[in-house]
């Protein structure tokens, strides 16, 4: 059984695949739709459809506001360096979760590469936990840029 979020993550794919790449509509009317608050609709937006991810999100607030979600459209290394470029000097775990499975949801990595990625740049005893954020960062920029062609 799917959690909101995750249904309303594959509904807003779903019309973004079927409206060319890009997609605008108003908070408001998808937390009636979905039955939620219109904070979850932000957090599905945040977690799920991030750069990381291949998504921009612009959204415009007050009366008439909207969200615009894009699908980006870059070649495989693109998005590849655009990620390295993303994560700068230091990541939190969670962020680098995001961007693993966004890099197995564009088909970049498998999902046991994925996996493999996530073990070594989650939080372990061997990290000191003031500059896990650091090395983290440095680990996954460099596993990622063994996927350049």
């Amino acid at each position: 059984m799917h959690n909101t979020s995750d249904v309303i993550e594959l509904f807003l794919k779903e019309l973004i695949s079927q409206q060319n790449g890009e997609l605008e509509l108003k908070r408001n009317e998808l937390a009636v739709k979905f039955n939620c608050a219109p904070s979850q609709i932000n957090y599905v937006l945040a977690t799920r459809f991030n750069t990381n991810k291949g998504y921009i999100v612009t959204s415009r607030k007050g009366g008439g506001g909207y969200i615009r979600i894009t699908s980006v459209d870059m070649t495989r290394n693109e998005y590849i360096l655009h990620i390295i470029n993303s994560i700068g000097d230091a990541i939190s775990e969670a962020q680098a979760m995001q961007t693993v499975t966004g890099l197995m949801e564009r088909g970049i990595v498998t999902q046991r590469e994925a996996l493999l990625i996530a073990r070594a740049v989650k939080d372990c005893p061997l990290m000191a936990p003031e500059a896990a954020p650091q090395n983290r960062a440095a680990l996954l920029k460099s596993m990622i840029s063994t996927l350049m062609e």
